[in-house]
């Protein structure tokens, strides 16, 4: 990659001294029900892909507008982490971790659908896109199609080649959870509002020493 001309740095400059100011504020934003996979990372951290332009101009910009995006999406800042996030699908339209970026900053904000077509458009150019497949089970959860979301998240598990990976034990309890709302668990019902996360205990109680695990297996 060439060196940043003296225009380019001061605009590399200022968007990261904005960035800075969103983190700062972004800290003082409280979390919501999901978990940004530690597979999402800035992209220079990752191999070189075939899906980036050939213009080097270009590839700078999506390398900017990428990084931007994946530290605004760890300090929760979803909205604008769209906005960088379409300008990178914009620019380089065959990268399938941009989508999957793009997909979490719209699950952010809770507009599931979309998001789910932002996540299906990974998998469409990546089919072992593993952490996509995380983001559709969110979706899916929060249009309160468990079974789509169980397919989805035991995709997840099957793809995943993260020795220890810290997300998959989260996986699996997921799993648990979804199957208690297809009311698949013996002795657990769903809320009366029937939302995610929310599982009552019926009676009588699991006798001592016999709890359900939260890891089920598959």
């Amino acid at each position: 990659m060439t060196e940043l001309s003296s225009p380019r740095a001061t605009e590399n400059r200022v968007a990261m001294f904005s960035l800075v100011a969103l983190l700062a504020i972004g800290g003082m934003v409280g979390r919501l029900s999901f978990d940004v996979p530690h597979t999402i990372r800035p992209l220079r951290a990752m191999p070189l892909v075939p899906a980036l332009p050939d213009d080097p101009n270009v590839v700078h910009e999506v390398q900017i507008r990428f990084d931007q995006g994946v530290a605004l999406l760890h300090a929760k800042r979803y909205e604008f982490a769209e906005t960088a996030l379409s300008r990178v699908v914009e620019l380089a339209p065959r990268l399938p971790d941009g989508y999957v970026n793009l997909g979490f900053s719209v699950l952010g904000q809770q507009r599931y659908e979309e998001a789910g077509e932002y996540f299906n458009a990974a998998i469409n150019l990546k089919p072992d896109q593993a952490n996509a497949y995380w983001g559709l089970a969110l979706c899916l959860e929060g249009l309160k199609d468990y079974e789509g979301a169980l397919g989805a998240m035991r995709t997840y598990i099957h793809l995943s080649r993260t020795p220890n990976d810290p997300f998959v034990p989260k996986a699996r309890a997921a799993l648990w959870e979804w199957e208690a709302q297809l009311g698949r668990i013996p002795g657990v019902s769903t809320s009366e509002d029937g939302q995610p996360g929310k599982l009552q205990m019926e009676t009588p109680s699991w006798s001592e020493g016999h709890h359900p695990s939260p890891n089920p297996a598959q």
